[in-house]
């Protein structure tokens, strides 16, 4: 009986043990998670954009900064499901942008208010005609 217990309490120390490494490895992993996920997910960040676009600007590049303050609005609107309210703070946000560059907003996002205005802005033969006047 006495074997039992000391059997039964060496085999619960090494469950123990165990299970105090399973967590610690567990720990570390959510920690390379969360590294795979900023370096995958970090295209567009408002910091590194601002960053981006001050840069542009000292180099003289107004075209380009204008481009990606462009592209960041519909990564935006691609994103984020494009709902009204966004919309019109996405909108505000890069024509204050595009103000300060001495630029103006393009017309098609200008005359975007709605979820609908934004699926006929993108519908794929709208941009298809669109390809085709260009050739």
């Amino acid at each position: 009986m006495e074997s039992f217990a000391v059997l039964l309490g060496l085999i619960m120390l090494v469950f123990g043990v165990l299970q105090i490494v399973l967590f610690f490895k567990l720990w570390g992993m959510t920690i390379d998670i969360k590294k795979i996920k900023n370096e995958t997910c970090k295209e567009f960040s408002t910091d590194d954009l601002q960053w981006k676009i001050r840069a542009l600007i000292l180099l003289n590049r107004k075209e380009q900064a204008e481009e990606l303050i462009v592209q960041y609005f519909i990564e935006q609107i691609y994103d984020m499901g494009h709902s009204g309210i966004l919309l019109t703070r996405w909108k505000n946000q890069c024509r204050e942008s595009l103000e300060r560059l001495g630029l103006k907003l393009p017309e098609q996002i200008e005359k975007l208010s709605t979820k609908m205005d934004v699926e006929n802005l993108f519908s794929i033969k709208k941009l298809n005609a669109k390809a085709s006047d260009l050739k």
